[in-house]
């Protein structure tokens, strides 16, 4: 009887735009999976996923070792679509991509933007806010590609406040400088989601204000 080739001697054959083609196709919890394998299958996991990261960033003009270095030094993460299609692959491309900012380093994150690319128009601000934990959204657009960005400001030190506010488990996916993340990979993966049920919402700290107290009798 022929002896049976093991799986890991067959992938080292494959061509390597075959084994990209293999893992764009796969979602983060094949990924991971595969990474358990050995310590050269892990590499060439991360490898994937900055290689198609690198790809969806290419609309932007945004090169995917600098933004890293951003997202470390802003403790910022990539958020929405784009994370989703990372964590959940689909046929479809996203036309925008957002960045979730801390209060806190939001400025000096939206000026590496600016001066990565200066063919983004001025930035547009919405700062009306939210009940999902989000102070502002500055966008950016870039008129040759169409390309938007939204840098999307928390309220707090955390740039995750925003996510876990979130309303459904489906988008609860992010890329750090560390790593790619999803919250309920399990779901994400059969492309299912909870929706996310609140008895009170979360305000604007600058919105909500403290009750007040009406004296009687003179107290």
């Amino acid at each position: 009887m022929p002896v049976p080739v093991p799986f890991a001697q067959l992938w080292e054959h494959l061509p390597a735009e075959l084994k990209l083609s293999i893992f764009f196709r796969l979602p983060l919890r094949d990924i991971i999976n595969f990474s358990y394998v050995s310590l050269h299958f892990r590499l060439f996991a991360l490898h994937s996923l900055r290689q198609r990261l690198s790809e969806l960033l290419l609309p932007y003009h945004l090169n995917v070792y600098s933004v890293f270095l951003a997202l470390d030094r802003c403790n910022t993460v990539v958020a929405g679509s784009t994370a989703l299609e990372l964590v959940c692959p689909s046929s479809i491309t996203p036309n925008n991509i957002d960045f979730l900012c801390p209060i806190t380093e939001a400025n000096l994150f939206i000026s590496y933007l600016v001066l990565e690319d200066p063919f983004f128009g001025p930035p547009s601000i919405d700062d009306d806010p939210g009940q999902n934990a989000v102070r502002d959204v500055v966008i950016l657009y870039h008129p040759t590609t169409n390309a938007t960005i939204h840098a999307i400001i928390s309220v707090s030190s955390s740039a995750l406040a925003p996510l876990f506010q979130s309303h459904s488990t489906f988008v609860m996916n992010f890329i750090s400088a560390s790593g790619f993340y999803s919250c309920y990979p399990e779901l994400t993966a059969e492309k299912e989601g909870s929706l996310v049920h609140r008895v009170l919402p979360c305000y604007h700290p600058d919105v909500i204000s403290a009750p007040r107290v009406q004296k009687r009798n003179g107290r």
